[in-house]
């Protein structure tokens, strides 16, 4: 990984440690899995086949090993050396959780300002907005009610012009004839 890359991560040279430790980690754990499985297997074929990708895991593992100790991210023979690594992989991975819940808090922070401000000049605007709503509201409610009491006069008009045809006045002299 190149000096940027790690720059950026926070990890400087830890980066190659983290890789490697957690590539070691799979392969062990496929170690297990393939030891279990070739436990449980029935047929011939398959146990065979399953043996032979655990034996691929334990040369894979070996090669990591080898790397690691070649690059003293790894001491398997000296356990004061290899806490001492364990110890400073620890305290790069605190800082780097610090850093993190920093960076994170800073943004958090930001978000809060900028959506105090946002929802302050939101408010005003439906403060606003909501002013002229009531107007328009209040126009819009009257005109409904022009409107309303302009068709039920229609509707009247219309009603009465029926029951005087139906019920002729017989005072009315040109009903008569």
């Amino acid at each position: 990984m190149n000096q940027f890359m790690q720059n950026i991560s926070g990890m400087g040279g830890m980066t190659n440690q983290v890789i490697a430790t957690d590539f070691l980690f799979a392969v062990k754990s496929d170690i297990k899995m393939l030891a279990a499985a070739i436990a449980e297997s029935h047929t011939p074929e398959v146990r065979e086949t399953l043996t032979q990708y655990l034996n691929d895991s334990i040369d894979k593992h070996q090669e990591i090993i080898d790397y690691m100790v070649s690059k003293g991210f790894y001491y398997p023979n000296d356990l004061a050396k290899q806490l001492g690594v364990d110890l400073q992989a620890a305290v790069t991975a605190s800082s780097l959780a610090q850093n993190q819940n920093q960076n994170q808090n800073q943004n958090q922070n930001q978000n809060q300002y900028q959506g105090q401000t946002s929802m302050g000049q939101n408010a005003m605007s439906q403060n606003i907005m909501g002013e002229d709503q009531g107007q328009n509201q209040g126009q819009s409610m009257s005109n409904q009610n022009q409107d309303q009491g302009f068709v039920q006069n229609q509707n009247q008009s219309h009603y009465h012009n029926q029951v005087v045809a139906q019920h002729p006045n017989p005072n009315d002299s040109q009903n008569l004839q």
